[in-house]
């Protein structure tokens, strides 16, 4: 049960961060926000180049060597900390380009994992971003009132620590009637 707990709570963490980030960046980059002209990029971009840009998780806590191995050039003695740096990962200029259309609809940043500890809420995880981020754009009419947004100071996740926004309620529906 306890471990159930943990996950749970590790994984909401993560969905919220997630949320907070891509808020941040479909409210103030040009591209998202329609500020240019020429094709303005979705949300599914957004949230990928969220996920490359600023995982939720850009640390992972140090796990140890159980062997001693070699990693690229780097000898591993059996026992040393090693820390996961996903958000380092990601912006490796050997795996990452600056070419924005070579980049739409790329998934391969290491914001999941991956084999056998891979997440394994990938898919649910994505949809439920996916429709919060959408229903909060839709519904709310956002709109960014301090565009300096500062980050959290944490070396484990990467979110907004504050999202200054101003907002429009949705109208009442006329389907749905007022409570007296």
């Amino acid at each position: 049960m306890h471990s159930m707990v943990v996950a749970i709570c590790a994984a909401n963490e993560m969905l919220v961060t997630w949320i907070a980030a891509t808020l941040r960046r479909m409210l103030t980059d040009p591209r998202y926000t329609g500020r240019v002209t020429g094709v303005r990029r979705g949300l599914d971009d957004a949230m990928d180049e969220t996920l490359w840009s600023e995982p939720p998780v850009a640390n992972l806590p140090a796990r140890y060597a159980v062997t001693d191995c070699t990693l690229g050039r780097v000898r591993i003695q059996a026992g040393d900390a090693i820390v996961m740096g996903l958000a380092a990962a990601n912006n490796d200029p050997r795996v990452r380009t600056t070419d924005d259309l070579f980049e739409a609809n790329n998934r391969s940043h290491l914001s999941f994992g991956v084999g056998p500890h891979a997440c394994p809420a990938r898919r649910p995880g994505r949809l439920v971003v996916k429709i919060a981020v959408e229903s909060l754009m839709e519904r709310l009419d956002l709109r960014l009132t301090d565009p300096e947004v500062t980050w959290a100071p944490s070396p484990w996740s990467r979110y907004p620590a504050v999202l200054p926004v101003e907002f429009t309620p949705e109208r009442q529906s006329a389907r749905t009637p007022a409570r007296v």
